[in-house]
């Protein structure tokens, strides 16, 4: 019970900095800002699941926002993206509950120099 107090308190202290940053007395707005700055450093996420060489620390599923920085690409991209999927899957290339992995094919093609 303690430990999440002094979490509480961390989060109370980040939104008093964020006041004081913004000018700003609404407790709802400065939790938004803390968001839009969480939203600017996704990236950082790769600390939870990369060792410092850059290694798995885990098996588990993590968000693709961590790779990229945003969950958001070009419709222009959307599309190719999703024609080559569609292409891997009637191939049988890759399984439908597993279509990360034409992207991962395709890094690893590209890491090899094919």
């Amino acid at each position: 019970v303690l430990a999440r107090l002094e979490d509480f308190d961390r989060l109370l202290e980040a939104q008093k900095k964020v006041k004081q940053s913004y000018n700003i007395f609404n407790g709802a707005t400065s939790l938004m800002i803390i968001l839009d700055i969480f939203e600017r450093h996704l990236e950082d996420l790769r600390e939870g699941y990369l060792d410092e060489n850059g290694e798995p620390e885990h098996k588990n599923h993590v968000p693709i926002a961590s790779v990229l920085g945003s969950d958001e690409i070009p419709a222009e991209a959307a599309a190719t993206l999703n024609k080559a999927i569609e292409k891997a899957l009637s191939s049988g290339e890759i399984d439908k509950k597993e279509k990360w992995k034409l992207i991962e094919n395709l890094a690893t093609k590209y890491l090899s120099g094919e």
